[in-house]
């Protein structure tokens, strides 16, 4: 399936993930209360920390992933690669709006619900183009 333009999804997940990264890095220096991440579950400070490392990885490379993937589709050429990582995002996007669901703050459900699964439907796109 052709995707009409892909550097518009590519440059839609570099924004999103952008604003992720600032989201979290707030989250880190404790501008943003840590009681709206992690289904409000994570009471541990250092505990918080790590997971938002790991959380900032996990998208930064998201971001990468994207953007590869949609200057790949651009130029009409396809890796195997960017297209099994296009599929495990999705797939890490769909689980993640269900698990977002079921959080304990409405933020998480009623925001980062909504943004992961426009995330999960632009990996979706990515994942099926080429």
């Amino acid at each position: 399936m052709a995707l009409s333009h892909p550097m518009t999804y590519g440059v839609t997940v570099v924004t999103v993930t952008g604003l992720f990264v600032l989201f979290h890095l707030l989250v880190i220096v404790g501008i943003v209360p840590d009681a709206i991440v992690w289904g409000g579950r994570v009471n541990d400070r250092k505990k918080l920390v790590t997971m938002e490392l790991l959380s900032l990885s996990t998208i930064l490379l998201t971001g990468a992933v994207g953007f590869v993937r949609a200057l790949q589709l651009a130029q009409g050429e396809v890796f195997l690669l960017t297209t099994i990582l296009s599929w495990l995002f999705f797939a890490v996007f769909v689980l993640n709006s269900i698990s977002n669901l079921f959080a304990k703050t409405a933020f998480e459900r009623f925001v980062f619900t909504p943004v992961t699964l426009v995330l999960a439907y632009i990996f979706l796109r990515l994942a099926l183009a080429g």
